[in-house]
């Protein structure tokens, strides 16, 4: 049986450095975003605990220095000619809070229980077309199902390649496609994350083949799109107290309709110190 390659699609874009900062620049943090459009509007999309600086079991504040009032986007700029197309970024710096100090992002409904936030951008913000989610080249055909490999895009510890792109986190799912963890709508993935990643875009990627969801039942299209989003990565899944991290190696990935779900409904950014556990 012949095989045909499938395209090469360079994902690399649409995963973004973030550093938050604090009042008086009393250091900061690194983590990872995307940009979002829906509804003609543009978004910068990351969690809960990015952009307040809030743990999300307790609402209180992670850092000594309270909430980040700053948060420092870095993207790709896009050089047709240039040997690696990607040379240098651009680092814009947009206000996650206002003189009078009222919060400018916004959260899902649900607020802290879904780990998800969002920041409206001007529509001159500089990110190539490619770079902006959800992507037209996303294939949903491709299956998602336990064991299947993972790919999670982001910035561990801040770390960046040339040109900001971000380092490629391998897993593999570890729970059932679309099936609510405790009531959440999340996808459990069995791989070793880092500080800095949260926020982070992941995909199924299966390049010179994919495994589909055909008429008949499941088998490999040579020819399809080679990847799938699959959702945003918010840290470990059960790490409620200091130490838990590496108890178990599972993260959790936001589904992407509880994404649009935020961006078609976004609610004013609050917290509390006892969150809903379970979505109903």
């Amino acid at each position: 049986m012949s095989i045909l390659n499938s395209p090469r699609i360079d994902l690399n874009p649409v995963a973004f450095r973030l550093e938050l900062s604090f009042l008086n620049k009393c250091g900061t943090f690194p983590a990872t975003g995307s940009i979002w459009r829906r509804s003609n509007r543009l978004w910068l999309v990351s969690n809960w605990h990015v952009f307040s600086g809030r743990d999300i079991y307790t609402g209180q504040c992670r850092s000594k220095y309270g909430e980040p009032t700053k948060v420092t986007v870095s993207t790709p700029l896009f050089r047709p000619h240039a040997l690696n197309q990607i040379v240098e970024t651009c680092n814009t710096t947009l206000s996650l809070i206002d003189d009078s100090h009222t919060r400018l992002w916004k959260q899902h409904r649900h607020g802290q229980t879904i780990d998800l936030a969002c920041l409206e951008l001007p529509k001159s913000f500089p990110v190539a077309t490619r770079a902006i989610l959800p992507h037209e080249l996303d294939n949903d055909q491709i299956v998602e199902m336990p064991g299947v490999d993972v790919f999670i895009m982001g910035f561990p510890r801040g770390l960046a390649l040339q040109g900001g792109r971000p380092l490629w986190k391998r897993g593999s799912i570890a729970s059932e496609a679309y099936r609510y963890a405790d009531g959440l709508p999340i996808t459990l993935v069995d791989t070793a994350g880092r500080e800095g990643m949260s926020g982070s875009p992941a995909f199924i990627v299966q390049y010179g083949g994919q495994f589909v969801q055909t008429e008949d039942g499941l088998g490999t299209d040579f020819s399809a799109k080679p990847y799938r989003f699959v959702g945003i990565y918010s840290g470990r899944y059960g790490a409620q107290r200091e130490g838990d991290e590496l108890k178990a190696q599972v993260g959790r990935l936001w589904w992407e309709n509880v994404v649009f779900e935020m961006l078609d409904h976004p609610h004013d950014a609050d917290w509390t110190e006892s969150p809903t556990p379970i979505v109903e």
